[in-house]
């Protein structure tokens, strides 16, 4: 079951978005909705400078990236 379908069948998103809370995840999550925020898509020349400027920002890639390895190692 691929992540994003197993976060909605267990509720996760919506607790999440119920309780307030803000979620970083990668671009497989694109359209989860609720809290879930996910990185700016499209080729990187086309993105703005603020667009592309979330989407280095170190907090936002590490927490996805710490949630992508979590995930390989389950």
């Amino acid at each position: 079951m691929h992540d994003i379908k197993a976060a909605r069948t267990h509720g996760i998103i919506d607790a999440l978005t119920e309780a307030g809370l803000a979620c970083w995840a990668d671009k497989g999550y694109q359209g989860a909705g609720g809290s879930v925020r996910v990185p700016f898509r499209g080729q990187w020349d086309r993105l703005s400078a603020g667009e592309r400027a979330v989407n280095v920002s170190p907090a936002i890639r590490a927490r996805v990236s710490a949630a992508s390895r979590w995930d390989s190692w389950t």
